[in-house]
């Protein structure tokens, strides 16, 4: 494959990441922009992951994880695949709850599961779709979502993990988040 990088990360996807391409400027878009998720493609994506193993979200999300029953394991990891595939195939409805424009400047992207364990647990995924780097998606940072308290003290937690996830698009830019 020209130009590209196989790497696995914890929980078994491939993804490959492209060798630094030509640059283009990064442009501003609307809340409104539509995700390369959401425009069908025969050929596929490529998955850049650039989350960041050792950020405690992370970890937490990748605990909760390793510690359900192997059946339970393998049906949620299948559907964050199946998810990903579908992102990468632009094969999410416009109208879907799983995926949701959630920042401008630079456009951030969120990947949404419900999990249904002993109680329902709430997984996101934040990604970019960099116009410099066409037919990637950028994963930067996953985690569970935090749902005790008010709203406002949930909207704040998620507005920190979302943060992250704009540092590390930023933090990435420089070396097309190649790793």
């Amino acid at each position: 494959m020209d130009n590209q990088i196989h790497k696995r990360n914890v929980r078994g996807m491939i993804y490959r990441s492209a060798n630094k391409p030509s640059l283009k400027r990064e442009s501003k878009m609307s809340k409104n922009r539509i995700s390369l998720c959401n425009i069908p493609r025969q050929k596929p994506l490529i998955w850049i992951d650039f989350i960041d193993q050792q950020n405690e979200s992370v970890k937490e999300l990748n605990q909760f994880i390793d510690s359900l029953p192997v059946n339970k394991r393998l049906l949620l990891i299948g559907k964050i695949q199946e998810l990903m595939e579908m992102a990468s195939l632009g094969k999410i409805p416009k109208s879907s709850w799983q995926l949701e424009n959630i920042a401008m400047d630079p456009d951030l992207f969120e990947l949404k599961w419900k999990f249904m364990d002993k109680e329902i647990t709430h997984i996101r995924q934040y990604h970019a779709e960099p116009e410099r780097i066409p037919r990637v998606l950028v994963a930067l940072h996953a985690h569970i979502k935090e749902t005790l308290g008010s709203l406002l003290e949930i909207r704040v937690k998620q507005n920190v993990q979302i943060a992250f996830a704009r540092a590390r698009f930023i933090a990435g830019q420089k070396n097309h988040w190649v790793v």
